[in-house]
């Protein structure tokens, strides 16, 4: 998040399950104040990504290999259902890619890019964008 508010971002919003883990993220945004800072409306959530209702506005899902393929499906599910309902631009950044299947599936989105070395699957990277983009 704290990378992300470098660019002009509407909202930043994270997704903790970990009372402990979303308490530090507090902090560290507390903390985080560089000149460079560019985006500074932080919406910070202690639960279940499962559970998220997005907004009607676009989006940038940003995951580094956060949670199991079980989860993922659940995420990228959600996802659909909310770009079907309310068609915009959304792209999703994922980061070690090991359940790509999960995009892939998808009828809603499509790769657009993916890069890194082959040789270390931890700085792969693939991203796809809603299918109208």
């Amino acid at each position: 998040m704290l990378v992300a508010s470098e660019f002009a971002f509407a909202k930043i919003v994270g997704i903790e399950l970990s009372p402990h883990l979303h308490h530090i993220a507090e902090e560290n945004i507390r903390r985080y104040s560089p000149a460079s800072q560019q985006c500074t409306a932080f919406q910070l959530h202690c639960m279940n990504v499962v559970d998220y209702v997005y907004g009607p506005e676009p989006l940038v899902l940003f995951l580094f290999d956060p949670f199991g393929r079980e989860t993922l499906r659940s995420v990228v599910a959600n996802l659909e259902a909310s770009l079907r309902a309310n068609p915009r631009e959304a792209f999703v950044v994922y980061i070690y890619p090991q359940f790509e299947e999960a995009l892939q599936s998808s009828r809603v989105l499509r790769k657009v890019r993916e890069g890194g070395p082959r040789w270390r699957p931890w700085s792969r990277y693939v991203v796809y964008a809603a299918a109208g983009r």
